[in-house]
C-alpha cells in the first residue's frame, strides 16, 4: 500500500520532460521593425528631387543717358563746346572777340536745369560782358539785349541764376566801380527765362 504513491508520480514527471523537449524545437519570432520605418535605397543610380529654381525678378536695365552737345570734360557746359562757340560768335561784333570769363561748373550726372556763362569783349576793366543762358542742350539767349560791365553771378540753383550788376557812379577808377551792387534772377520756367527782378536805373543810367 505504501508503493502506490510513487507509481503515481512518474508519468507527471515524464509528461512534464517531453513537454520541455518539445519546447525546443520552436522556431524563434522573426524580429519584425517598426512600420513607419522607410528603406532608403542605395546605389549609384539614386536621384533627388533638383532644387527650386529661384523666381526672383531680374535687375531693371536703366536706359543710357544720351549725351548733352552742351557736355565735354566732364563738365555740364563746357566753354569749348560748339553750341558755346555759336553762341558767342552770334554775339555783337563791336571789333572785338568774346571770350569766356566764367560758367558753370557742374560736372555731368550732376547737372542744373539752366546752365550760365559770362562773356567778355575786350580785356579792360570796364569791358562790356553777357550773360548768356543755355538748357535742355540748346542755347537760349542773353539775359539783356545789352551788354554791361562788371556783370558777375553770384549764386545758382537748378532753375534760377542770381547776377550782381555794378557800375561807374562817378569819375571813380574804372578797377573800383563805387554803384550797387545791385542783384537780379533769371529763374528758367521750362520754355523761357524770365526776370525776377528789374536792372536797376540807376545802373541804366550810368550808360546814357
Amino acid at each position: 500500500m505504501r508503493f502506490r504513491p510513487t507509481a503515481l508520480l512518474i508519468p507527471v514527471v515524464a509528461t512534464t520532460l517531453l513537454a520541455a523537449c518539445g519546447n525546443d524545437d520552436t522556431t524563434p519570432a522573426p524580429t519584425t521593425t517598426s512600420a513607419n520605418a522607410t528603406a532608403e535605397p542605395t546605389g549609384a543610380n539614386t536621384t533627388r528631387p533638383a532644387p527650386a529654381e529661384s523666381t526672383a525678378a531680374p535687375a531693371p536695365i536703366e536706359p543710357t543717358r544720351e549725351a548733352s552737345a552742351l557736355e565735354g570734360d566732364g563738365l555740364c557746359l563746357d566753354p569749348a563746346a560748339p553750341p558755346v562757340a555759336d553762341a558767342l560768335a552770334g554775339l555783337s561784333d563791336d571789333g572785338f572777340a568774346w571770350q569766356v570769363e566764367d560758367s558753370t561748373d557742374a560736372v555731368v550726372g550732376d547737372c542744373p536745369s539752366l546752365m550760365w556763362l559770362v562773356a567778355v569783349g575786350g580785356n579792360s576793366a570796364s569791358s562790356p560782358e553777357h550773360l548768356l543762358f543755355f538748357a535742355d542742350g540748346s542755347y537760349l539767349g542773353t539775359a539783356t539785349s545789352e551788354p554791361y560791365a562788371y556783370t558777375s553771378v553770384v549764386d545758382a540753383s537748378d532753375d534760377t541764376v542770381t547776377a550782381e550788376y555794378r557800375w561807374l557812379a562817378g569819375d571813380e577808377p574804372f578797377c573800383c566801380p563805387e554803384g550797387g551792387p545791385a542783384t537780379v534772377r533769371y529763374t528758367w520756367d521750362g520754355s523761357q527765362i524770365v526776370m525776377l527782378d528789374p536792372l536797376p536805373q540807376e545802373m541804366l543810367d550810368s550808360y546814357n
